[in-house]
């Protein structure tokens, strides 16, 4: 007797200023659907898990927008989902701020769907975005390399957002982070020292390439090789975040220097200097 696939309905409704869009047409591949849609739409019996997709929007000015969806369907329900769809990006102001409402210099942000790689926050005011209003998610790593998700609602009369954590994390970077690569070691839980190099490097962290490796301890040893020492300088490191972006990854440590090593660091990192991170 063949086992029944569980399914269940989905639901879409839209919404958007008809002075800016005048129509949509949602595709999700694996689920069959290519249609142009109203503003609310139901469709039956489709098999439950979680969907990729997009919503194209045609807007009154000839122009189109893609907006990246995901929807989950869950057996024997109706799984509305709902979907703000606009037009062109608009300019916006995104404020990491601390328990203070203190900017937190030298963190790093990237908006999810939006941005293809982290950017540096160097200024009191925040970060320039430009982006559709809607809902999205935004990763942040902080100074001491840990890192944290926000939601973020971009709405068409709102410049400025700001972001709190309200936690120890929140504070700023001693050092300012230098775009260098270095060549590095890290160790793994078996013993073995995998070569890679580091994104960029401060006297209390490092970011670096992670080569294929499964993590099963936070705690690691380093071996950096600097001009500075005769040898490979060795020091423990904590992993503070690890991201997997497509074929590449990268983590980030914190490193566990002595006084005297930080200093020497610091000053051959200010000599070496080729592009602060903004």
């Amino acid at each position: 007797m063949s086992k029944t696939t569980p399914t269940g309905s989905l639901t879409i409704l839209l919404t958007f200023d008809p002075y800016q869009v005048q129509g949509a047409r949602l595709s999700i591949p694996l689920l069959m659907i290519d249609e142009h849609i109203p503003q609310f739409a139901q469709f039956d019996h489709l098999p439950e898990g979680v969907y990729s997709g997009t919503i194209v929007a045609f807007l009154t000015n000839g122009e189109e927008a893609v907006h990246r969806i995901r929807i989950k369907i869950v057996q024997n329900q109706g799984n509305l989902h709902e979907f703000r769809i606009s037009g062109r990006p608009q300019e916006v102001i995104v404020r990491p701020v601390d328990a203070d409402n203190k900017t937190i210099l030298f963190s790093e942000l990237k908006i999810e769907n939006v941005d293809m790689n982290f950017r540096p926050v160097r200024d009191e005011r925040g970060l320039i975005c430009k982006v559709r209003p809607g809902d999205y998610q935004v990763q942040i790593i902080l100074p001491n390399l840990s890192i944290k998700t926000l939601p973020l609602r971009i709405t068409s009369d709102t410049q400025m957002y700001t972001l709190t954590i309200a936690d120890r994390h929140a504070q700023s970077r001693r050092e300012a982070r230098v775009d260098l690569n270095v060549p590095i070691d890290y160790q793994t839980t078996e013993g073995l020292w995998i070569p890679t190099e580091s994104v960029n490097i401060s006297a209390r962290g490092v970011c670096l390439v992670k080569r294929k490796w499964s993590l099963e301890d936070e705690n690691m040893q380093l071996r950096i090789y600097l001009p500075i020492v005769a040898a490979p300088l060795i020091c423990p490191a904590r992993i503070r975040w690890v991201k997997e972006d497509g074929s590449s990854s990268a983590m980030g440590l914190e490193m566990y220097l002595t006084q005297n090593l930080k200093k020497e660091l610091n000053k051959w990192l200010a000599q070496n200097e080729k592009k602060p991170l903004k």
